[in-house]
């Protein structure tokens, strides 16, 4: 097993430390903060305060209950990127008929899109219950928002919030130059908190909170400080380089954990959680197999809004050491050289590029072909599926019955994930030379009982690329829970 994967299992947990009111985490100085950019070896009070930081999920349910006791809710789960676009955001929620007009110029003057968009924004409007992924406190990128406590309370929502990351980047923090030796001199030192992290929204009240600290997967403060020293040394030599931006943080990836109760008594276990990028789609599984096995004991139903990066890649930014890593390591360098030298060497190696990259960014659920096209990312998904809780069941991932709009879901994961007329409808799109590509990262899995049964999933795909001022390269996912009455 991978070194720094087995690191990480070693040093992961679930912690149930005492939830804190929204702001009453320890607060880091920004000397602190520069002081962590040169080395994370820092003194005990330090130490302290971040391990706090960590594994303390933030809880407010100043809201109580709704009254309206429905028998279907409305669940969403969105990856915000941070949330910079956080008052869009809120109109999206409450009332979108005043952010159409923040649409992109060609969906506002073509009648059919602008109705589509119309339509998926309705889709939007008061759900019961919000999982975000990806949300900042006090970063520079998102106005220094707290942005899970303003949204909530925008919305009239309960919530809770873990972190997973303290951004300790020195050029962020303005202590030290780009690779172009300029000085970031914007830098807020008394708004900044550096925080990012999920959020679970509800109308209804959240317990036993708690944070499970996934193995890590990528080093964000040893991996990201390396890249700089190496494009840095290249740089200097002249070579043609261009460097990515680094992102130096201490932390890890987590799943945040929430319990509440439903209309008609049902309780009910509400999971965020997000899977590292910056790394391998097996390692990526580990990180899901650590997850899985500390749910395991939960015997009430399950509802988990996830965003596994499932692209079937390593996102980590390259350099000739990482590169030769990524594509040839260890034991497996063989076979990959023999598999890129019959695919770059024959004459359908264009095609079957082509056809293995859309085959698996429309459904990286999908059985490898040998040689052909190869997905890595089956193993988390076979995971999922295998996977059983305690009390024997399961996650759905098939059912066939009728219910509202739709008539059945006898396609793999149909329940809870919108499909599309190959594979899955994209949660994610980023510009390409030409058009998007788009990818399946974000996901629902339910684990239901006779009372709480998923249905209807919607993917809104055009909302990362219909607004002038992007919100999230990430589209917002919907589900219905059908709740019976006992």
């Amino acid at each position: 097993m991978n070194k720094k994967i087995l690191s990480g299992i070693l040093s992961a947990g679930i912690f149930f430390l005492a939830a804190s009111s929204a702001f009453a985490l320890p607060r880091l100085s920004f000397d602190e903060y520069v002081s962590l950019s040169k080395s994370k070896t820092t003194t005990p009070e330090i130490q302290n305060k971040i391990d706090t930081i960590l594994n303390t999920p933030v809880v407010d349910n100043s809201f109580g209950s709704e009254d309206v006791l429905p028998h279907t809710m409305k669940v969403i789960n969105w990856n915000l990127e941070g949330g910079a676009q956080l008052h869009q955001i809120s109109a999206l929620f409450l009332n979108g008929d005043k952010v159409i007009s923040l649409a992109d110029e060609k969906i506002l003057k073509d009648r059919e899109k602008k109705i589509a968009l119309q339509t998926q924004i309705k889709s939007l409007q008061r759900p019961d219950i919000i999982f975000l992924t990806d949300v900042d406190w006090g970063r520079p990128e998102s106005g220094y928002k707290n942005v899970a406590y303003e949204l909530a309370h925008a919305l009239g929502y309960n919530y809770a919030f873990g972190v997973d990351f303290i951004g300790t980047d020195p050029y962020t923090l303005g202590v030290q130059p780009d690779y172009e030796g300029k000085y970031n001199k914007e830098i807020n030192k008394s708004q900044y908190r550096g925080l990012s992290g999920h959020a679970i929204l509800s109308k209804y009240p959240l317990s036993n909170v708690r944070i499970i600290r996934l193995p890590d997967a990528y080093n964000w403060y040893d991996d990201e400080k390396e890249y700089a020293k190496d494009m840095a040394s290249m740089k200097e030599k002249n070579l043609p380089v261009k460097p990515e931006p680094t992102d130096v943080k201490i932390g890890g990836r987590i799943a945040l954990l929430a319990d509440v109760t439903l209309p008609g008594d049902v309780k009910t276990t509400l999971i965020a959680i997000e899977t590292e990028d910056r790394t391998k789609p097996k390692n990526r599984a580990i990180q899901v197999q650590y997850f899985l096995s500390r749910i395991k004991d939960i015997s009430n139903p399950v509802v988990i809004g996830a965003n596994l990066n499932t692209n079937n890649q390593d996102t980590s930014p390259n350099d000739p050491k990482r590169f030769f890593r990524k594509n040839f390591d260890g034991q497996n360098m063989i076979k990959n050289i023999s598999a890129k030298f019959v695919q770059n060497g024959s004459i359908i190696s264009s095609a079957t590029g082509i056809f293995n990259s859309s085959r698996v960014k429309n459904d990286p659920t999908s059985p490898s072909v040998p040689i052909f096209a190869n997905n890595k990312e089956k193993a988390t998904f076979d995971l999922f599926q295998d996977f059983r809780f305690d009390d024997k069941e399961i996650f759905e991932f098939k059912r066939e019955r009728t219910i509202g709009d739709n008539a059945s879901y006898d396609n793999y994961l149909g329940t809870t994930n919108e499909r599309g007329l190959k594979g899955f409808v994209p949660t994610y799109s980023k510009k390409a030379l030409i058009g998007y590509d788009e990818y399946k990262l974000d996901w629902f899995f339910v684990k239901p009982d006779e009372v709480l049964y998923p249905y209807n999933p919607k993917t809104l795909d055009m909302f990362s690329t219909a607004f002038a001022k992007q919100i999230s390269s990430h589209n917002p996912m919907t589900i219905e829970l059908h709740i019976k009455e006992k």
